[in-house]
């Protein structure tokens, strides 16, 4: 039974939610054109006014403009609220599992009456958060045709690695190791980067290339054969070779990193399987054809880590082997 105390925090992380929405909106937009994510404030792309306050209200902000510039009267995308209400529902989701029902959502992990007064409750709350908040980003960032900004990805990469290395307890699982230490830990992590570039090539090429060669069968081969050579060439060329090979592997390795190999596997098959349904069912509704696989593993790595305890359940390998401390 939720307290009034419990439903205030959820409304709280909801709100927080949905104040980072609208950043990672900024960082969506920004990051990919190597512009800075905090100058100058947020303004019309249109008219270059900056957005009053009172219309910067997450989700409230676009309704009141009736999702239009406020001066010049150009319409704002429907994304930006939907971004900002889809990370304030995932606030509160995962709050409730995490910190208002102790853990209810992870295996292996008993639900705490304490859990909104342990800090181990709320770190572990915060390291889902940024896996999920990062994996949105990487998702819209993709879907823009924009390759993912390194210094993004070493960040979240760096802070899934280090940060269990200072508290065990963020990652609930193991690689069936037996032990507990900072180098069984450590194999944990490599266990779970080898688990997401496996799961991630398997898939290669992506399912929306298959789906294209249809249309490109017309053409001579050494025609098709000279336009990848030039496609290869040009996106492999200098620096963004390492941006090209981020943004394919990005989205399974963090998942690999932040929940282990086990999530690694599940969520790179169902991904892949979801992205398959929607290129046939794009024959009815070509809209389902552009979202990048990405797309599909940023939702589905939502929905098993607010499911994991029930997946664990089920398949008790997703579970992985839990070290007594």
């Amino acid at each position: 039974m939720l307290t009034g105390v419990d439903w205030l925090l959820i409304l709280w992380m909801g709100l927080m939610g949905g104040a980072l929405g609208s950043f990672m909106n900024v960082v969506v937009y920004r990051m990919p054109a190597g512009q800075s994510i905090v100058h100058p404030p947020s303004r019309c792309p249109a008219c270059g006014h900056l957005i009053r306050w009172r219309h910067n209200v997450p989700v409230l902000g676009w309704l009141i403009l009736g999702g239009r510039c406020h001066d010049c009267r150009a319409p704002i995308s429907r994304r930006y609220p939907l971004v900002e209400a889809l990370v304030a529902g995932v606030f509160m989701a995962l709050a409730c599992g995490e910190i208002v029902f102790g853990g209810v959502n992870l295996p292996h992990y008993v639900p705490r009456e304490e859990a909104i007064a342990s800090p181990a409750a709320w770190a572990i709350y915060a390291f889902h958060l940024l896996l999920l908040g990062s994996l949105i980003c990487a998702a819209l960032i993709e879907y823009d045709a924009n390759l993912l900004p390194m210094r993004l990805v070493t960040l979240v990469l760096a802070i899934g690695v280090f940060a269990p290395l200072a508290l065990s307890d963020l990652r609930p699982v193991t690689a069936g190791l037996g032990t507990e230490s900072s180098g069984t830990r450590l194999l944990d992590f490599v266990a779970g980067v080898l688990a997401g570039v496996v799961m991630r090539t398997a898939g290669w090429p992506s399912v929306f290339e298959v789906m294209d060669r249809r249309a490109k069968a017309a053409q001579p081969r050494s025609d098709r054969r000279a336009q990848r050579r030039r496609k290869l060439k040009a996106e492999l060329n200098g620096d963004s070779r390492r941006q090209v090979l981020a943004t394919i592997y990005f989205p399974l390795v963090a998942v690999g990193v932040f929940l282990g190999w086990q999530a690694a596997i599940a969520v790179g098959f169902l991904a892949t399987m979801l992205q398959f349904t929607a290129a046939l069912a794009g024959n009815l509704w070509p809209l389902l054809r552009r979202p990048p696989l990405s797309t599909w593993q940023c939702l589905v790595a939502i929905g098993y880590l607010l499911t994991w305890n029930h997946w664990a359940s089920w398949v008790p390998l997703l579970g992985g082997w839990h070290v007594t401390r």
